[in-house]
């Protein structure tokens, strides 16, 4: 479902339904809850907003900047492998623990629970490939590419010194080029952000960073930085 943004914003319009753009990052966090120790955050919202953008028509409407697919099979591999060693290292305490245990004889004979390591990734993965099967990909704009060229040559946030930034300031140029696509045919439902990249978008203790806020009011556009956050404010 590869839409320009002025397509995106018709249809949204249409369905007259809250519409949520996600980053990149938001799929690999699917793949990856019990690394960063996220599980209703990330994967019971999922399922909820898959069910919600599958209906005819979508109760959300679920919008994935140009560059998510390419971005999700580039880091798909290491933060697949990193799951896997979260639950590998789970298994290993849960025998070092059912061995003290039997050593204090406290308990007697009973066997450590054992996670099947790669069931659960696979189907980890399998729930994220779904949440991005049922998105809206944008095509990608010439002008928000430009865009985002003079924020990483500016270090505008989203952009950092020293990191490469490309990616990040195309999925935000993007955004905010639909949001003025919405804007301009009067879209009144709520429009969300979602990005797990707090340290490009926020300020520790205090929100968005002050070179975004203003972007973010203009465009009338909220952040937040997991699936369960967003999905706790559709109906708002």
């Amino acid at each position: 479902m590869n839409k320009k943004s002025s397509e995106v914003a018709e249809l949204a319009k249409s369905f007259n339904c809250p519409v949520l753009f996600l980053d990149t990052c938001i799929f690999l966090d699917i793949i990856r809850p019990i690394t960063i120790q996220k599980v209703k955050s990330n994967v019971n919202a999922a399922i909820e907003l898959i069910k919600l953008a599958s209906t005819s028509p979508p109760e959300c409407m679920l919008i994935a900047p140009s560059v998510t697919s390419e971005e999700w099979n580039k880091n798909l591999d290491f933060v697949y492998t990193q799951e896997v060693k979260a639950i590998k290292k789970i298994n290993l305490i849960n025998k070092l623990i059912e061995e003290t245990l039997l050593s204090l004889n406290l308990v007697k004979g009973k066997n450590p629970k054992v996670y099947n390591h790669n069931y659960i990734v696979e189907e980890l993965k399998k729930l994220s490939q779904k949440l991005l099967n049922v998105c809206y990909h944008l095509t990608p704009s010439n002008k928000c590419t430009i865009r985002a060229g003079k924020r990483v040559l500016q270090a505008k946030p989203p952009a950092k010194k020293a990191k490469n930034s490309f990616a990040d300031c195309v999925i935000f140029e993007e955004v905010l080029e639909v949001c003025a696509e919405l804007t301009n045919r009067g879209f009144d439902k709520v429009r969300i952000f979602v990005s797990s990249n707090t340290k490009e978008y926020c300020k520790p203790g205090s929100g968005l960073v002050p070179a975004l806020k203003s972007e973010f009011e203009n465009a009338n556009l909220i952040y937040t930085d997991n699936l369960g956050w967003a999905l706790s404010l559709l109906n708002n």
